[in-house]
This record gives structure tokens, C-alpha cells and sequence, in this order.
């Protein structure tokens, strides 16, 4: 067990996996636990976040499960609600949702669009927007966004956030994405086995790294 985020509270967002081993939000927060943070584990399907709750606790960690949708702003309120009511405030941040639909232009449905943009794009929006408010008046906080999309959109996104800092929000911004040889498919990474210990250190590390590389932790 670390210590670098000792005392500190953290919101992740997709912190279920959607089949069995290591997903990157599972991992996140287990490691974010492991380093001392108290977690809110908030996932679509209740179980996948209970099951990220059963792991951190058993490792004698503190974390919340909550089922919602962080695609719509009525479920991103009642989350940030429910984790600001359990531990008193969030200093970090971490969105890791995201899907995929696969079709060309001609395909896709108009409906799939949305409802991919929805989840990989206005997700971000809205959890920023509730959770930027209260970084505030702490004057602290960190945001990490797992890039599921290409880095023009995503350039985009967090240009809204660094516009933010521009005018003295106190917190940290990162992005990190998912690293795996070429040639080297999901089902075959052993960060992804459940019998692989160090799944969690070997994915959740790596948005660590990243943040505390260039903003420095969250202070």
C-alpha cells in the first residue's frame, strides 16, 4: 500500500469491468485505494462497481458502489450528490466510460451517433461541470480522462478545461490511454487476467504516472 493519495477522495467513472480480469477503470481505482484514496466506484452495471468494492475493501481499502449513467446530467448530479454526501469532497476526478459501435457514415444510425457521443464526449462535459465547481472551493483537485477517441476531439475537451484553469481554477488536468504492444490483443494482455496481481499497478500506474509527471499529485 502507497501513500500518494493519502486522505484524498476519488470519483471514477466506468470503475467496473465489462467482463472478467482487469478493466482500466477496475484497476484505477483499485490502485487509486491502494495509494490511500477513499473511492466512489460508479459504473452502469451495479455489480461490475460492487465487485471493484469487494476487491478495495478486501485489501482493507474504503470505497462506495453506485450504479448510473454519466450521460445524462440528472444521473452525473445524483453521483457527485452521493459521493460529496459520503465523503465531504472529490480531489480527484477520473472519467473512464467509453463505447464503441462499429459502422461507416452510411451505416451508423443517427441514434448510434448520439449515443456514442454521449458517452465518450458530453460525459466529460458533465462530470467536469459538476465536480469543477466544488475543486474550486477546495482549491485543489486533479482530472484524468481516459482517451477512448481521436486526440483532435480530445484536444477539444480539454481545451474547455484549460480555459477553466485560465481563470484560476486550482486543478490539475491529465489524459491517459490504454498501452499495449502492436499485435498484442486485449484478451491476451496479462494486465487484463484476473490470476495477474499486478493488473491493476500495471494499468492504473500509468495514469498515475502520467498526472504526477505533468501536474504533479494532487496536493
Amino acid at each position: 500500500m502507497g501513500d500518494r493519495l493519502k486522505d484524498k477522495v476519488a470519483l471514477v467513472s466506468g470503475a467496473g469491468s465489462s467482463g472478467p480480469g482487469w478493466g482500466n477503470g477496475k484497476a484505477t481505482a483499485v490502485l487509486f485505494a491502494r495509494e490511500g484514496a477513499k473511492v466512489l466506484a460508479a459504473d452502469l452495471k451495479l455489480d461490475a462497481a460492487v465487485e471493484t468494492k469487494r476487491i478495495i475493501e478486501s485489501e482493507g481499502g474504503i470505497c462506495m458502489a453506485v450504479a448510473g449513467d454519466v450521460s445524462p446530467a440528472d444521473d452525473v448530479t445524483a453521483i457527485v450528490d452521493t459521493c460529496l454526501t459520503a465523503f465531504g469532497r472529490i480531489e480527484v476526478l477520473h472519467n473512464n466510460v467509453g463505447i464503441v459501435e462499429l459502422g461507416g457514415p452510411v451505416e451508423t444510425s443517427e441514434e448510434s451517433w448520439d449515443r456514442v457521443s454521449d458517452v465518450n464526449l458530453k460525459s466529460m462535459f458533465l462530470t467536469w461541470k459538476q465536480v469543477l465547481p466544488q475543486t474550486e472551493q477546495q482549491g485543489k483537485g486533479a482530472i484524468v480522462k481516459r482517451l477512448r477517441f481521436g486526440r483532435p476531439l480530445a484536444g477539444g475537451f480539454l481545451h474547455l478545461l484549460r480555459s477553466d484553469q485560465s481563470r484560476g481554477h486550482s486543478v490539475h488536468s491529465s489524459h491517459c490511454a490504454p498501452i499495449r504492444p502492436v499485435g498484442h490483443p486485449r484478451e491476451h494482455d496479462p494486465a487484463g487476467d484476473d490470476e495477474h496481481a499486478d493488473g491493476p499497478r500495471r494499468r492504473g500506474h500509468r495514469c498515475l504516472w502520467r498526472q504526477r509527471r505533468r501536474n504533479g499529485p494532487p496536493s
